[in-house]
């Protein structure tokens, strides 16, 4: 214990810290994004392969091999989709980088290389589509479909909207983001 204390009070030897430990030290410190909770899956889905390991062992190939390996999660055969691996990469990267850069627990973060994902193309529905659509909905949802193809709101946009936001006079909606 003596000689390790010296080792990195002395020749600035970076102390071993585990793959658990930075998992725990991101959720304290990222505690209050709203996506906390993609992190904590992606952290368990990461855990299946590097719990209590230190992280300076952790290498691009060996995330690149695991994120390779990935099944699909939604029950659908075959590998999961170039978005998902591309979270989960972007998500190990991350974690590493500030384990060097803010917390200082590694000399150099590995190289994580990450592509990101294809844009899907962008689908437009026709006015028979749009119509088929609004005339096979139930019926209390038919405003709510008719108020998204009028405005190109997102749902959450639509169903988070209050009477404070809208004028019915001037036919007017702010929106939040």
């Amino acid at each position: 214990m003596k000689a390790r204390a010296w080792r990195i009070s002395t020749l600035g030897e970076i102390p071993d810290h585990t793959f658990d430990e930075a998992c725990l030290r991101w959720l304290k410190e990222k505690q209050h994004k709203r996506t906390i909770d993609k992190d904590k899956g992606k952290i368990r889905f990461w855990r299946q392969y590097f719990s209590g390991r230190k992280i300076s062992e952790i290498t691009n190939n060996e995330c690149q091999d695991i994120v390779s390996r990935m099944k699909n999660i939604r029950g659908k055969a075959g590998f999961s989709s170039q978005s998902s691996r591309y979270a989960q990469l972007a998500f190990i990267r991350s974690l590493l980088k500030i384990a060097s850069n803010e917390w200082g627990w590694l000399k150099n973060a590995p190289y994580i290389k990450a592509l990101p994902p294809r844009q899907s193309r962008i689908k437009w529905l026709t006015k028979e589509q749009a119509h088929a659509l609004i005339d096979n909905a139930v019926d209390y949802l038919k405003p709510v479909i008719t108020f998204a193809l009028d405005t190109g709101l997102r749902r959450s946009n639509i169903l988070e909207l209050e009477w404070s936001q809208v004028d019915l006079v001037r036919k007017v909606a702010w929106i939040k983001p």
